[in-house]
């Protein structure tokens, strides 16, 4: 699990992917950057969504999801500029088949919403 920082009113972009296999650091930090999966390893679930728990909250679903290329997803979701947001975001990609039936899901990673000072 991963810990990101993001400062309160602001927006996460939470990228991820499902690969054939496991990627190797450098292949991790590429898909962070935006740049995609490796030549062959995407896996394209029929329905992919975002599964999220802002600090504590009940978890939400976000199915605005962005494809930026084979198996590799990111979305946006707005952070609350206010002190009720400021603690850990974890968030979850998830693929499931048309039918509903699960496919493949992401480790969690913790985003730690901020207070900002000005």
């Amino acid at each position: 699990m991963s810990i990101k920082r993001c400062p309160a009113g602001s927006q996460i972009i939470y990228r991820f992917g499902f690969p054939s296999r496991e990627l190797t650091d450098a292949e991790r930090e590429t898909l962070e950057a935006g740049l995609g999966l490796p030549s062959g390893t995407g896996i394209d679930p029929a329905v992919v969504k975002v599964e999220y728990e802002p600090n504590g909250e009940a978890v939400k679903t976000l199915e605005a999801i962005i494809r930026d290329g084979p198996g590799a997803y990111h979305a946006i979701v707005a952070t609350p500029a206010s002190d009720s947001a400021v603690g850990p975001w974890r968030f979850r990609g998830v693929g499931s088949t048309s039918g509903g039936a699960p496919v493949a899901a992401t480790d969690d990673v913790v985003v730690r919403v901020t207070r900002t000072f000005g």
